[in-house]
């Protein structure tokens, strides 16, 4: 079994719980901004697939004490980068959260940068690129207080992004959103649905998605 987290937006945490559920998640517990949970490989794939509440699902690969930037270097550094990825592949890191010694996102960014290349050099691999647009890989850190939590996202772009739009209208409401209005609404399959202010037509799409029972 593997410990997963699934992001969401606020306020649609126990949503999400009740939808990761039903695929099967097990020990589902509830905090600020997603759900951790536990599950094997299997739902690994049918989460990333069939959830349409989850923004991102992530990995934890390790927690660690951060009282410097140097505890937050050696953290990440004692993680073996060679098994996860190859020098071909690009990544990225994404990292949120300051303390009094971590004041800016960009710079906790920068040491886990750097700890995950020097891992590569000093077992005498070629360093991997960064590509902050398109990675092959994105690393995601959150820092908490002195806890910094490093996983690996699992999601790619992220999963609001359906794929099904071409171009959108003027504040197009987020797909992930758009899905957990339609599953609070009541609305039954089957039933005539209107969207009086239909824009780019979220709303009614995910509700056509979740009435063919069509994965996001």
């Amino acid at each position: 079994m593997n410990s997963l987290f699934a992001s969401t937006a606020r306020g649609l945490e126990e949503l999400l719980k009740t939808e990761l559920e039903a695929l099967g998640a097990k020990e589902c517990r509830v905090v600020q901004g997603g759900v951790h949970f536990e599950g094997d490989t299997r739902l690994i794939y049918q989460s990333l697939m069939w959830s349409r509440l989850a923004s991102r699902i992530m990995l934890p690969m390790k927690e660690c004490k951060v009282y410097s930037d140097l505890d937050l270097y050696t953290g990440v550094q004692m993680i073996d980068w060679t098994e996860i990825f190859t020098p071909d592949a690009t990544f990225a890191v994404h990292f949120n959260g300051v303390n009094d010694e971590i004041r800016n996102s960009q710079y906790g960014a920068l040491r886990v940068k750097d700890a995950i290349v020097d891992c590569f050099t000093r077992r005498n691999k070629e360093r991997p690129n960064v590509d902050r647009e398109n990675p092959d890989l994105r690393i995601n850190v959150w820092l908490n207080g002195d806890t910094a939590s490093i996983s690996l996202d699992l999601s790619g772009a992220g999963l609001h992004l359906r794929g099904y739009r071409d171009r959108t209208g003027m504040a197009p409401i987020k797909e992930t959103l758009a899905a957990a209005i339609v599953m609070r609404s009541g609305w039954q399959p089957g039933t005539p649905l209107l969207d009086p202010m239909c824009g780019s037509g979220t709303l009614l799409i995910e509700a056509a998605m979740l009435a063919t029972d069509r994965a996001p």
